[in-house]
């Protein structure tokens, strides 16, 4: 998956229904690019991202991702 960002964010962790997803992503001049693989299975799953400092602590809490 892929968005826009703001602030100072390095990395990121997805949840796709409830469940944890790997550390990871790229962020760089405010764009994001995050490989989920194949744990979306269908359109009505709830994926939420959070974003994680240079620290890997959580600088801005789950956001819903819309799935398309």
């Amino acid at each position: 998956m892929f968005g826009s960002y703001t602030g100072n964010i390095k990395f990121a962790r997805a949840y796709v229904n409830g469940v944890a997803q790997a550390i990871g992503g790229e962020f760089s001049l405010g764009r994001y690019d995050y490989y989920i693989g194949d744990a979306i299975k269908q359109k009505d799953d709830i994926v939420e991202i959070d974003g994680r400092d240079k620290n890997n602590e959580v600088i801005v809490p789950k956001q819903r991702i819309k799935v398309e």
